[in-house]
């Protein structure tokens, strides 16, 4: 049939269909249960079309773009969940904020319309009532995995190793989006503690943390990580500093067997010595893979990496900082290169810093807001997301 199924898609495939007495299956339900896994084959000159009807809009450029992620077959095709998947990771499309709710539903989110009313209220509206696509599925990603009762969120918490205080269990009562059924999820759960001051978790307990964040640790990036975090002599580090530790090892993994075809790809020009000096730090899985994320942290801890001039705007969003066209101008104007059209890469940082300002992690805009001591109710933060620019898909 020429179709290519993953593991956990073959296992829901044999597990819905019936098999008789000679353990045969009729052919004819075969076909109708594997559409029902993959969903219609759309021409990929479709595509822009389909994904409109969605509620989402892209370019013909960012057409191109996902094109090259997708597996499109030999007729030209692309099986709708493989799209819909592809869609989850894209950098790149807009959606706008009256088609939210379609968006979410198409991309495979099932949430209450308190949930949706609080996803909404942390999401930073750019021109013309819009939302970055990557923007809305980094939040709607707090909504996906395990819900835990809402009337247990101590206990829920001590499991992890986070001990709340009874008048911060009532705030989380009070501004958590609490579905019908008395549950939250406990990665929306986390974001709202991320916050909270002064909350610290036993080194012991940071991988079980990890998996509640949805994020799963190799032997390899565990060792890495507490290699990296500041552990007070009581063997505890700040809550919020592994979180966005932990986010490094998150993402697409890149194969760093050969570092140089990944750098150039990326834009990135390291010298022989700086490539060395990355793959000795670097948690290097036994398939020679490393996170991308992991990955550009280890580039900018190096003190002379260099970027191609040409690949400034793509190296820029893959570290999620995204540039306005004027932004981008600006910068270019103001960078100094040398004669191999390259610049330092802290010179480039250190200007984009600059032109765009300081800027704040989405995920740690409650923790600014009450650093200042500002509380605001869920209408105040919608309204005030509304005029707020972002710069990516988490700043």
């Amino acid at each position: 049939m020429g179709i290519d199924l993953k593991e956990k898609e073959i296992q829901e495939l044999k597990d819905c269909l019936p098999v008789d007495a000679n353990g045969k299956i009729d052919l004819n339900v075969l076909v109708n249960e594997v559409k029902n896994i993959t969903g219609e084959k759309i021409p990929t000159e479709d595509l822009k079309n389909v994904l409109k009807d969605m509620g989402i809009k892209i370019t013909d450029k960012e057409h191109k773009k996902l094109l090259k992620t997708l597996p499109v077959s030999a007729d030209k095709k692309v099986f709708e969940k493989a799209l819909l998947e592809g869609v989850k990771s894209f950098k790149g499309g807009r959606v706008s904020v009256r088609d939210l709710k379609n968006v979410l539903r198409n991309t495979g989110f099932r949430l209450e319309e308190k949930e949706i009313q609080d996803l909404q209220s942390h999401l930073p509206v750019i021109e013309d009532e819009k939302i970055d696509l990557d923007t809305l599925m980094e939040a709607a990603s707090a909504f996906t995995g395990e819900k835990v009762e809402a009337n247990d969120l101590k206990n829920v918490l001590r499991n992890m190793g986070i001990e709340t205080t009874e008048k911060e269990q009532l705030m989380l009562l009070k501004t958590l989006p609490i579905s019908r059924d008395g549950k939250v999820y406990k990665k929306r759960l986390l974001n709202s503690v991320k916050p909270l001051k002064g909350k610290k978790v036993s080194v012991k307990n940071l991988n079980t943390l990890a998996k509640n964040m949805g994020i799963q640790l190799e032997k390899e990036d565990f060792q890495d990580l507490l290699n990296h975090l500041p552990i007070d002599e009581n063997k505890m580090v700040d809550l919020n500093v592994v979180m966005d530790d932990a986010k490094a090892f998150t993402g697409e993994k890149v194969n760093v067997n050969n570092l140089s075809n990944v750098m150039r790809k990326m834009g990135l020009v390291l010298t022989d010595e700086e490539k060395q000096q990355l793959l000795k730090t670097l948690p290097i899985h036994a398939d020679g893979k490393v996170y991308k994320n992991r990955l550009l942290k280890g580039v900018k801890a190096l003190s002379g990496p260099r970027v191609k001039l040409r690949k400034v705007k793509s190296v820029m969003e893959n570290m999620g900082i995204k540039l306005k066209d004027e932004e981008l101008e600006e910068l270019m104007s103001q960078l100094s290169t040398d004669d191999d059209r390259t610049v330092g890469l802290n010179d480039l940082m250190d200007t984009v810093s600059c032109i765009k300002g300081e800027v704040i992690d989405i995920q740690d805009f409650d923790k600014f807001l009450a650093n200042e001591g500002i509380e605001l109710t869920e209408e105040d933060m919608k309204e005030l997301m509304s005029h707020l620019t972002v710069n990516g898909p988490k700043r």
